[in-house]
């Protein structure tokens, strides 16, 4: 009985020392667990600092181009001046609440397009529209008796798809870094060379005979040296054709006038806030320029041949225009599918009291503009798409402002399209590149928010910095001429001051001049005096970021004398003012 004390203290301290081990054991485990806890609190902070930090100052992007300067770019998160939707964000950062939950549950969020490289490629494009350019083909020219090729020119394009893949990590990783990337040269489709080893089968082609292009009672010729700057070299038969596109805008100009049933877009309008169709639009007739281009391309084959063959005769060919039927090119649902749901832009001006020849010009250039579809970050070019202001186009004489005085010239009255143009282009908020204002103030437009087009020299552009494509639309109503841009809005608005006006200037005297073409003794005057301003125009766009853009338009016009001319009946007595 004496060692029993003994024994139970032994179990006793057996039982404490065990229940102390324990709580060690619990404690270093509850210690590894609360610094693992730690770690990923102090992780998760990092990243979130991290994402901060790339909201708040983009990515860099450093370039280098083919000059050797850099370009440091800084892409935002959110695309400026578009809508806040997610779906108009450059890069999808991940949330706090996203963020807490991969660090410290595991839970990683859901698989989706983390990089919008179609936004990216519309950044870098509108940011580097001065040195991105696309290549130059080589082309045939035909100068003091010689053909001469015209070399080509390389483009300059960046590698987007390496751009965006770099961006994707970084977005992946949280990491605030540089990406320095070169820009690559984009070779041309038709290098000079091509063509070089072409120049005696361009000699024939353009001493030949050429075509016959008939249609009903209507014919033109076409000879080997319209034919010249048209052709282009086709690396897969490795022989020269005719370039469609090119052959297309000639064989337009002269026919345009037979196309008795010209294709009817559609003409869109909104109702009640949603996009509907003012008018149906209906199928039409075109030129069937392919297959006016494989008969070309036949014949160019045969001279080919013939030329092998050492025996080359020529004679001029008789081909029959062919037409084809075109459908509209838009509906409700392809805009829907484009998101182009909004009116975003619009102008009416009015030509009332103008020529019939006037009004026909205005007439065929809204016809040939209208249903444009500007892509996002495209340039839009309204001498482009009008055409040139020539006779070969369909233009009628009016008078236009050329040198010192008004002279008929065709295409005159085109300006009205012009100016419409610029100004539903300050409705809508956009990015405008060129704009000229007229010499003098003209009445149809007044001072201020005028534009003026003239062949390459005066054009007016802007460039789509929506997310959406644009489309274009011009109609006539009554004496009224409207342009409609339909897009997605972004909720931007854009507010253009009235025209102040500023430094008037008096007209000069009356200035008489002699004009063999206008009968002996009859006075006809071409200009009415006009005084000489300067006028500024603000326009403030506000972005739904929070972003302000202003423009200001500066015009200067030119004080204008009445202008008279004196017939000389052809009678070469005088200084002529003709």
């Amino acid at each position: 009985m004496r060692h029993r004390p003994l024994k139970v203290g032994a179990i006793f301290s057996f039982i404490i020392c065990s229940f102390l081990l324990l709580s060690v054991v619990r404690l270093a485990n509850a210690s590894r667990i609360l610094l693992g806890e730690a770690t990923k609190y102090a992780q998760a902070s990092i990243s979130v600092m991290r994402v901060r930090e790339l909201r708040k100052s983009g990515i860099l992007v450093r370039l280098q181009l083919r000059d050797g300067s850099i370009r440091e770019l800084s892409v935002p998160h959110v695309s400026l001046g578009l809508n806040a939707d997610e779906s108009f964000e450059f890069y999808r950062l991940p949330s706090t609440r996203q963020i807490i939950n991969f660090h410290l549950y595991g839970i990683a969020p859901a698989e989706e397009e983390i990089v919008n490289s179609h936004a990216i490629t519309q950044f870098f494009a509108q940011s580097l529209s001065d040195v991105l350019h696309v290549p130059t083909d080589a082309h045939y020219v035909y100068v003091k008796g010689s053909i001469l090729v015209a070399d080509d020119a390389p483009g300059q394009s960046l590698p987007i798809d390496e751009i965006v893949a770099q961006m994707k990590d970084i977005v992946r990783q949280q990491a605030v870094k540089t990406i320095s990337i070169a820009s690559v040269d984009t070779p041309a489709r038709v290098q000079s060379a091509n063509l070089m080893g072409q120049r005696e089968l361009a000699e024939i082609l353009r001493k030949s005979r050429g075509f016959q292009v008939y249609s009903g009672e209507y014919a033109w010729t076409l000879s080997g040296a319209t034919l010249l700057p048209m052709l282009t070299y086709d690396s897969n038969s490795k022989s020269l054709i005719v370039d469609e596109e090119k052959l297309y805008a000639h064989i337009k100009t002269l026919a345009h006038s037979l196309i008795t049933e010209p294709l009817l877009e559609p003409q869109f309008a909104i109702n009640n806030g949603r996009l509907a169709v003012a008018r149906e639009g209906k199928p039409g007739h075109d030129i069937d320029v392919h297959t006016l281009a494989t008969k070309i391309n036949d014949w160019i084959a045969a001279k080919a041949a013939m030329r092998s063959a050492g025996k080359v005769t020529d004679k001029r060919e008789m081909v029959s225009l062919a037409y084809l039927t075109t459908m509209p090119r838009y509906s409700l649902a392809m805009l829907s599918a484009l998101r182009i749901t909004d009116l975003v832009g619009t102008a009416k001006t009015s030509f009332k009291g103008s020529s019939a020849d006037r009004i026909h010009n205005i007439s065929l250039g809204a016809s040939r503009v209208t249903g444009f579809l500007v892509q996002p970050g495209e340039e839009f070019s309204l001498v482009q798409s009008i055409g040139y202001a020539e006779k070969e186009n369909g233009y009628k004489e009016e008078y236009v402002i050329k040198g010192d005085r008004s002279r008929k010239e065709a295409g005159g009255g085109l300006c009205q399209v012009a100016t419409t143009f610029f100004r539903a282009a300050l409705d809508a908020g956009l990015k405008i590149t060129e704009r000229h204002n007229h010499r003098y103030v003209v009445g149809y437009y007044g001072p201020g928010l005028d534009a003026g087009i003239y062949a390459i020299d005066h054009d007016f552009r802007f460039i789509n910095d929506f997310a959406s494509p644009l489309l274009v639309q011009v109609r006539i109503e009554g004496t009224n001429l409207i342009v409609e841009f339909f897009g997605h809005g972004d909720r931007r608005t854009a507010v253009t001051t009235k025209p102040l006006i500023t430094e008037i200037l008096p007209p000069p005297p009356p200035d008489f001049r002699f004009s063999k073409s206008i009968p002996f003794g009859k006075t006809e005057c071409t200009d009415h005096p006009r005084e000489g301003m300067t006028s500024y125009a603000t326009t403030t766009i506000r972005y739904q970021s929070g972003e302000v853009r202003s423009a200001l338009w500066k015009s200067t016009y030119a004080p204008w004398p009445k202008i008279c001319l004196i017939g000389t009946g052809g009678l070469d007595i005088y200084q002529q003012d003709d």
